[in-house]
């Protein structure tokens, strides 16, 4: 079901035609700066479509995603993208100052990639624009990750010591998306929505890697916000709600 939606960012709509096509694009633009094979990517960013079409962009071609919470700073921002030795990460522009202020401690950090204005500062990292990597050639990139293969590194939350990068495999992180949906018994007709950040594995995986096992539908908003929850929910019609680590399956009247 190709021209089905698969990811609605607060209506921002994209098929799975359409997904695959522009993450391939991206990925060439990717290939194109130089990443590779087991590189690995961080992510700076709120809930958006690049964000999604960077992590998948990211895997097709065998490099890591690495999703950073957007809260960090300082230290701890710092410690996370060293530990996982970022050579690229997309940046929202309300965080690529963050970034720019740790470029002397992150001696493998070469690119921002960033969504939005141009960061002010100068700095030896050179920077590019997210919608100027993608590539006129939307074929497949040609690499094929095998399954153990390292998908994701996704940090713990530091309460008991520095974050601990935790190894989510390609086979992993699909097996994960699919229990998830036989948990709550989800089909094609379903649209499964979340505010939580995409840097955490339920909704990472829970969300975007569940819907495609059923071609369902994925549903994300950029930030929790209480007053529009409802609002977003009808707009959505969704049926499968993920808010923290609660899933809540919604039985609408017709």
């Amino acid at each position: 079901m190709p021209d089905k939606p698969f990811l609605d960012v607060e209506g921002h709509v994209l098929t799975y035609r359409e997904f695959d096509l522009a993450s391939n694009r991206l990925a060439r633009g990717l290939r194109r700066i130089g990443v590779q094979h087991g590189d690995r990517v961080s992510c700076l960013m709120d809930n958006a479509i690049d964000s999604v079409l960077g992590w998948f962009a990211v895997n097709k071609l065998g490099a890591v995603f690495v999703p950073v919470n957007t809260a960090l700073h300082g230290d701890f921002l710092r410690h996370q993208l060293s530990d996982a030795g970022s050579a690229v990460i997309f940046v929202g522009s309300a965080y690529a100052e963050r970034v720019l202020e740790l470029t002397d401690e992150l001696p493998a950090l070469r690119t921002l990639v960033v969504s939005g204005e141009p960061p002010a500062r100068n700095s030896r990292l050179q920077w590019v624009h997210f919608a100027d990597l993608s590539d006129a050639n939307a074929d497949p990139v040609g690499t094929h990750p095998a399954p153990t293969d390292l998908a994701m590194l996704i940090y713990t939350s530091g309460t008991t010591g520095p974050s601990k990068g935790c190894m989510i495999s390609h086979s992993y992180a699909v097996r994960a998306g699919r229990q998830m949906a036989i948990n709550t018994c989800m089909t094609t007709n379903d649209v499964a929505w979340t505010r939580c950040p995409l840097l955490h594995a339920a909704a990472a995986l829970g969300i975007v890697v569940n819907v495609p096992s059923v071609n369902g539908t994925a549903a994300i908003a950029r930030k929790f916000s209480d007053s529009d929850l409802w609002p977003e929910i009808e707009r959505t019609r969704a049926t499968t709600v993920l808010l923290v680590s609660t899933m809540l399956t919604i039985i609408a009247s017709p």
